[in-house]
């Protein structure tokens, strides 16, 4: 059975996802959620072909109803072969939508649209997307309750970081600073749409897409007409809109320029039959703003006062701040008090600290009772007055006063970025194992002519790249701590 480890941390990623040893068709999509959600906003527009032409001659009405009715039958069909949950709750959610709107119309053909149901019914159970779905309800199974670990992280992200953690960082920051330590699920984004494009663009930004789009949905709603036409054509466009949504809710399908295509259909439809036919007098223009208004505000509030309840219930206190050209994240504890241990100021570099350093930095925290800091740009920076970490190409630059502790360090471009031996309290450089470009010898060069300055801390078995060497590089930095801090 699929996991959510298998979202991918990378955009553009073709992966192949199975259930039960059963391929789940993706029809050229990196993700089969991303194609239901397309097939299920369309086929509203499908049961509207069968509305907009109905012959009079019994013959020809009972072939085209027929044809109409293999359509339906035959995108459902495509919809179960993504085995997708998503996919399957939103397609319901829209027919149940136009069941709702047209009940008058087809209450004397029961049986008939019974007949449609079952068949569809059957074509859900045949390609397994009907048991999936079921069975979450049962006995929920890893994609399903990562989930809601994943969404409680990003509600408190809202509290962390109001102002968003940057387009295509919020699964990073999640894994790094919110994830538990033992966790290995992999995420490149929050799995919701709403909830991604919150934290990685920001509450303001949410408020404003959210007040746009439920200001086009409740402005321009279709009056009422006499043409039949008119009418289910107003109710197929709503009915992909709900679709739209409902994939999105579950899955970051809306990252997707095609999920997009129907509703922008569907959003161009209510606004012309709107124009043409004329509003509803259910709900003023003014009114309608303004529960857009309401709603949108509303909504974004009360998920940001959620994640500050979650965020308050946290061991680590984590404020994130983002200007133009850097992003700064501090890190405290809330249980061992403050300012007990110098600052530790971290400047990451992914490709010799991994993608998920902050897990291994986070033990400093709770366990050492280290304040630390973590810049995403180290441009501009002098010095600090506790440690300093690095990495990579980060390794040579800025100052720490209690020392510098560099990973793997690429050689310095100019002479002014070496660390000079005799300014620092310490230096310590965490040497990989293998010398992969002539940084090992150019350090441990560097080392031999400094040995009063400079500690050299080997980590065998390793090249340039330490992120699988974290629990034995923070047991060496909590020796070293030990030894050069004062006992707590």
């Amino acid at each position: 059975m699929m996991s959510l480890r298998n979202v991918g941390e990378n955009k553009g990623t073709k992966m192949e996802y199975y259930y039960q040893g059963a391929l789940r068709w993706n029809f050229g999509f990196e993700n089969p959620n991303h194609a239901a959600a397309l097939i299920a906003a369309l086929l509203p527009f499908v049961w509207l072909a069968g509305r907009i032409w109905q012959p009079t001659r019994f013959p020809l009405r009972m072939v085209w109803e027929a044809a109409c009715a293999a359509l339906l039958i035959g995108g459902w069909t495509l919809l179960g072969l993504t085995v997708s949950r998503s996919g399957l709750v939103a397609a319901t959610a829209a027919f149940i939508w136009i069941g709702w709107r047209t009940f008058p119309a087809w209450r004397g053909r029961r049986m008939f649209v019974a007949g449609c149901a079952l068949v569809c019914a059957g074509v859900a159970v045949t390609t397994g997307i009907l048991p999936r779905t079921t069975a979450t309800l049962v006995t929920p199974d890893a994609s399903a309750t990562n989930r809601l670990t994943l969404w409680r992280g990003a509600l408190e992200m809202l509290a962390i970081a109001p102002q968003g953690v940057g387009t295509g960082h919020s699964g990073a920051f999640f894994m790094n600073w919110l994830q538990a330590s033992d966790a290995t699920g992999g995420y490149r984004t929050m799995v919701n749409s709403y909830l991604t494009f919150l934290t990685e663009w920001g509450l303001p930004f949410g408020v404003l897409a959210g007040f746009v789009f439920l200001a086009l949905v409740l402005v321009f709603i279709p009056g009422k007409t006499s043409s039949s036409a008119l009418t289910n054509s107003a109710i197929a466009c709503q009915a992909a809109l709900i679709a739209f949504a409902v994939a999105g809710f579950f899955s970051t399908t809306m990252e997707t320029i095609q999920v997009w295509i129907p509703a922008m259909i569907a959003l161009g439809g209510l606004v012309g039959l709107t124009l043409g036919s004329g509003r509803t007098r259910r709900l003023g223009f003014r009114p309608a703003l303004g529960l857009a208004a309401g709603l949108s505000v509303g909504l974004v509030v009360l998920l940001w006062a959620a994640g500050c309840l979650l965020q308050a219930g946290n061991p680590l206190s984590l404020r994130f701040v983002k200007t133009k050209n850097r992003s700064i994240l501090a890190v405290r504890s809330r249980h061992l008090g403050h300012g007990e241990n110098a600052e530790l100021l971290v400047f990451p570099d992914t490709s010799v600290m991994g993608q998920r350093y902050g897990k291994a930095l986070r033990l400093l925290v709770t366990e050492h009772n280290f304040p630390l800091t973590v810049h995403e740009n180290p441009s501009g920076f002098q010095s600090t007055s506790g440690w300093m970490m690095a990495g990579g190409k980060y390794g040579a630059q800025g100052d720490g006063q209690k020392g510098i502790i560099l990973l793997a360090p690429e050689i310095p471009s100019a002479p002014e970025k070496m660390p000079e031996g005799g300014r620092h309290a310490s230096v310590v450089i965490f040497q990989p194992g293998f010398d992969e470009d002539g940084r090992v010898a150019f350090w441990n060069e560097v080392a031999i002519r400094n040995p009063e300055a400079i500690q050299v801390i080997p980590v065998p078995g390793f090249g340039s790249d330490l992120s699988q060497a974290w629990p034995d590089i923070v047991e060496k930095l909590r020796a070293l701590f030990s030894r050069v801090e004062p006992s707590n």
